[in-house]
């Protein structure tokens, strides 16, 4: 543990300073001050008169002239090393203090992040991904008021939720709750909403990526570039026939539109829960 870690400063208990030391001399004292900031910079004390001298910044003979006073505020440790045991429990103190604010700090973060998740992602879960899906898939509809207000007055139960795109969809969902607890800091609904126009698969694919890359123990740096430069890789795999041919086989039919809103709702309402 390092000064830095610990600090620059000790406590220094006024008064059972002045009642230990009362009857020392002004050279002693000074002797006993300078190997006490030295065991707090450097760790505990060489077991050696001539090189404590030289810690005290004085002469050897004044050294050992205070000494015989000095070295009972001292112990030896297994080690044979010098430390004063008043010193390091102000250093377990003081270290036991920095780790506690660290642990605060870090809950307060880990709160603040998780509520600003919470607060981002269920609005967000349905307009990203779902409108995402959309653009790559539109949905038609050709219902008029009057058919609305016809089904709202004959309060037809509604229909369970299908998944019209082969699995795609929820492929998807389940990729982006997989991802948030291996990458707390990277935000797939975000990630998607701002490459609405990329293939299904390829998004698919870029995702399951950074969870192999995981399980793998990679370290991918920053996962967005990461994903990125992924992204690229993957969309480059399909041409614009290829591209047609996703969007024809995964355009959810007219009438399911309800469904498949549905199908995000869900999964934002749950993310919003587990957030």
């Amino acid at each position: 543990m390092s000064v830095k870690e610990e600090g620059p400063a000790f406590l220094l208990y006024a008064q059972d300073f002045y009642v230990d030391c009362n009857t020392w001399t002004n050279e002693e004292i000074g002797i006993y001050t300078r190997l006490l900031l030295s065991e707090w910079v450097n760790g505990p004390l060489p077991n050696d008169e001539r090189r404590l001298a030289i810690a005290a910044q004085t002469s050897i003979k004044k050294f050992r002239s205070g000494w015989s006073q000095i070295k009972s505020k001292f112990s030896v440790s297994d080690d044979n090393k010098l430390f004063n045991r008043r010193m390091e429990d102000v250093r377990a103190e003081r270290l036991q203090f920095i780790e506690m604010q660290k642990e605060k700090g870090k809950k307060g973060a880990e709160k603040r992040w998780s509520n600003q998740q919470a607060a981002a992602i269920a609005p967000a879960m349905p307009r990203a991904v779902a409108g995402s899906m959309t653009e790559r898939w539109p949905i038609s509809s050709s219902s008029s008021v009057k058919d609305k207000e016809k089904n709202k007055e004959q309060q037809t139960p509604a229909a369970a939720p299908v998944d019209n795109s082969n699995g795609i969809v929820k492929d998807i969902a389940e990729t982006v709750d997989k991802l948030k607890p291996l990458y707390p800091r990277f935000n797939s609904v975000t990630f998607i909403g701002s490459n609405r126009k990329a293939n299904p698969k390829a998004m698919l694919h870029t995702l399951q990526s950074l969870i192999r890359a995981h399980e793998a123990g990679t370290d991918v740096g920053d996962p967005y570039a990461y994903a990125r430069a992924t992204l690229r890789i993957e969309e480059g795999k399909y041409n614009a026939k290829d591209h047609e041919a996703q969007a024809a086989e995964y355009k959810i039919k007219p009438g399911e539109a309800q469904n498949f809103s549905a199908i995000f709702n869900a999964i934002a309402a749950q993310q919003g829960k587990t957030t």
